[in-house]
């Protein structure tokens, strides 16, 4: 199983009424249905990928208080889990 979570048990997700969801959302969002987890340009998005944008993406977002993460079994590959155009 892998699991994101929008920030640390320590922590707050950040919500705003501007993004109309919180950070991590907003994220996952621009990501997936916009593209912009494509790290690589290939027209597909990885775990790996779609974690290094989230993560990049909510600490812009949030000034750097909020740290989303992903739990990965190490025997769990990095597999595609979004195409786009």
């Amino acid at each position: 199983m892998v699991a994101f979570a929008s920030s640390t048990g320590r922590e707050v997700s950040v919500e705003s009424d501007e993004w109309h969801n919180g950070a991590f959302t907003k994220a996952l969002i621009e990501g997936l249905t916009l593209g912009k987890a494509d790290l690589l340009g290939q027209g597909s998005i990885t775990l790996s990928q779609l974690d290094a944008f989230v993560v990049s993406r909510v600490k812009e977002l949030t000034g750097g208080t909020q740290h989303p993460v992903m739990n990965k079994p190490p025997t769990v590959p990095d597999y595609p889990i979004a195409v786009h155009r």
